[in-house]
């Protein structure tokens, strides 16, 4: 059986994590890199901020033991807005920022961590 404070701090760590790559560059073009937080950029800024708040979701509800089963939802939902908002940019020759690479790896956490969850309710069902 997995430890829970060890899937409550993957969770955790995942969303955290997730929230501070929306600061670093999500793509690079021509020499210029472009975060999901840039200046004059509101499209990607108004996605930044959701991708904040649905991590900030994620972490909260990977806190509680009954709602970290639920956050792979959010977590699936930021890898979403990440590749749809930056695929037809990838499309015109841009490169994978790590920012983007952190937030799609760190919701990849947050969804184990959510199906270890899982797996170890499951169990502690069948025990009884």
């Amino acid at each position: 059986m997995y430890c829970r404070k060890i899937l409550k701090w993957l969770v955790l760590g995942g969303a955290l994590v997730s929230i501070i790559a929306t600061f670093m560059p999500a793509v690079t073009f021509m020499g210029e890199s472009v975060s999901f937080m840039s200046d004059g950029l509101r499209d990607m800024q108004t996605e930044g901020i959701g991708i904040i708040i649905v991590s900030l979701i994620a972490g909260i509800l990977g806190y509680f033991q009954k709602g970290r089963m639920c956050s792979f939802i959010p977590a699936i939902l930021n890898i979403w807005v990440v590749y749809y908002d930056l695929s037809s940019v990838i499309d015109y020759g841009a490169s994978w920022g790590i920012g983007a690479i952190l937030i799609i790896l760190s919701n990849i956490v947050i969804i184990v961590g959510s199906i270890m969850q899982i797996v170890n309710v499951v169990k502690e069902k069948k025990m009884r």
